[in-house]
């Protein structure tokens, strides 16, 4: 499994999206984990530049797999979020 995410190659993948991150036009959470070992926090840098009015939140010794490291804290910036989007 490990392989198989080192061998992705993320930049290829976004390219048929690239410019259209903008368009979104709803709020965006990006929550990312500073201890990713498998996407960079450039890419959360980048998606937080690419979409206009984004969030992001950099979870502090949490790794690629947010929700199972950090569920109760996952499930707070979500709820926050999405009750700060509400009003």
């Amino acid at each position: 499994m490990l392989e198989l995410y080192r061998s992705f190659d993320l930049d290829e993948q976004l390219k048929p999206y690239q410019k259209k991150l903008a368009a979104l036009g709803v709020p965006v959470l990006i929550l990312w984990g500073q201890q990713d070992e498998f996407l960079p926090m450039d890419y959360a840098s980048r998606f937080a530049r690419e979409i206009p009015g984004s969030e992001l939140v950099m979870l502090e010794g949490v790794r690629h797999f947010l929700f199972e490291d950090e569920p109760e804290r996952c499930a707070r910036e979500v709820i926050g979020f999405l009750r700060q989007a509400d009003t």
